[in-house]
């Protein structure tokens, strides 16, 4: 019960876990140093998978489409925090008609920048994770600060806020059942190339602010090269691998 009302609270609406993202460069320039870094290496990121895309006339499309659903997206996700149903069911429709309309080339083109983008963004949090652990340790804090959506910001939020006894907390963590479920592990849909790809992007983001001059030069590069690689990079296995296979690919 006590679990229950505590995770009711963690999911309802305009509640906002620490962990989560801000979700528009607004918020980055207000938030600390390392996520404004971030926020500028999704930019840059973003900036230079949009160039590669656009090399050509055909590219330059893909581009105006991706940058017309941006923008409709956040149009639409604005108007659904604003209570404005009407205008978000309006944008929705003006989406899925294009999209209907789009040649089978250009959507897919258009799914693979998403799906590029997204990937490197990943990259861009997975380094600012680690520096955000950094600046934690150095600062002397713990090293995992306590998340609402965690099971230390519960606690503290039933204690704190609830004002909950901590015997009837003891009393309920004792009556839970935890049960072991084994699954089969899912074939990585990507491929070798492309996750050791991501990781050498994540691997340069960690060393540019280290770097200046012609070493960021050569950085920025080196950058630029494996985005332009990602986008030439079939994503995708074209045949079932063997276990062998997965295994060295992880």
């Amino acid at each position: 019960m006590l679990l229950r009302r505590a995770t009711r609270r963690l999911r309802a609406p305009g509640t906002r876990a620490l962990s989560a993202m801000p979700t528009s460069f607004a918020d980055y320039a207000e938030a600390d140093e390392t996520m404004q870094d971030y926020a500028g290496n999704v930019r840059r990121l973003g900036r230079l998978l949009g160039e590669r895309v656009a090399a050509n006339q055909e590219g330059a499309a893909v581009v105006a489409v991706v940058e017309r659903f941006r923008h409709h997206a956040k149009k639409y996700r604005d108007a659904r925090e604003a209570g404005e149903e009407d205008e978000a069911a309006k944008t929705f429709e003006s989406m899925a008609s294009e999209i209907a309309s789009l040649a089978p080339g250009t959507l897919r083109d258009v799914a693979r920048s998403f799906a590029h983008f997204l990937a490197l963004s990943n990259a861009a949090e997975q380094e600012h994770r680690v520096r955000r652990l950094e600046a934690h340790r150095g600062d002397g804090a713990p090293l995992y600060p306590g998340k609402t959506d965690s099971c230390a910001g519960t606690l503290d939020y039933l204690l704190d806020e609830e004002h909950v006894d901590m015997t009837k907390i003891e009393a309920a963590l004792a009556a839970q059942q935890l049960e072991i479920v084994l699954t089969a592990h899912p074939t990585e849909v990507n491929r070798r190339t492309i996750l050791s790809k991501h990781r050498r992007v994540a691997e340069l983001l960690a060393k540019r602010p280290d770097t200046q001059g012609y070493e960021r030069h050569e950085v920025d590069r080196e950058l630029a090269g494996v985005v332009s690689a990602l986008w030439g990079s079939d994503e995708l296995r074209r045949a079932k691998p063997s276990p062998q296979q997965e295994a060295r690919g992880g």
